[in-house]
């Protein structure tokens, strides 16, 4: 099942915000994530940004240039 663009980028908002609520706030927040909910805590910052890290390159993939974060490394061959 393909996801449009305009989801990756609603889901990629929702987490960008649950990430400054645990790490600002010591909050703990809960996602849909994969057809099922998860919750994260301070415990789990690290689950949140590969969570994040991965919606950004699935943005990229589609060719979305708006999404900041580190792109790809490229080969260099002499």
């Amino acid at each position: 099942m393909a996801i449009d663009a305009d989801t990756l980028r609603q889901r990629l908002a929702e987490a960008e915000q649950a990430l400054h609520e645990v790490t600002v706030m010591g909050a703990t927040t809960r996602l849909r994530h994969n057809e099922k909910w998860t919750e994260f805590s301070p415990a789990n910052v690290g689950n949140l940004r590969g969570y994040i890290s991965d919606l950004r390159g699935q943005l990229r993939a589609l060719g979305d240039m708006t999404v900041q974060g580190r792109p790809r490394g490229r080969r260099v061959a002499f």
